[in-house]
């Protein structure tokens, strides 16, 4: 039988040792392993996209409807992330992908949780 005051400082401990160390945990997992990963790297990286899960199939098929095959893609200097581990999000993969844009463009469905991560990692 535990006291109250124990009881709190046993549910404490157990809400640092989840967000603080079985995320970053999570976070080197995901980093060892290519779970984020750049689908698309051109020689001059101007313009970013961010996706994840099927997102990133459906836009790889409507970048080819517009007819931006690699090359297109290579020379309009586009760099995609497909991010494989949406949860924890490791922050230093999304400032790795955004060194060097202009412009990043976040598509996803729903809500926007690669959105809100990215600036979070950003700003």
């Amino acid at each position: 039988r535990f006291r109250v005051s124990e009881a709190g400082a046993m549910l404490i401990e157990a809400e640092r040792r989840m967000l603080l160390g079985q995320h970053e945990i999570a976070r080197a997992y995901a980093r060892l392993n290519g779970l984020n990963r750049i689908m698309f790297e051109p020689d001059r990286p101007r313009i970013g996209i961010l996706t994840t899960g099927k997102t990133y199939y459906d836009l790889r098929q409507s970048l080819r409807d517009l007819g931006l095959d690699e090359r297109a893609m290579q020379a309009a200097g586009i760099r995609i992330l497909k991010i494989g581990m949406i949860y924890p999000l490791d922050a230093d993969a999304l400032r790795d992908f955004a060194r060097g844009l202009e412009e990043i463009v976040v598509v996803e469905d729903k809500r926007p949780l690669l959105e809100t991560a990215l600036k979070e990692a950003l700003y």
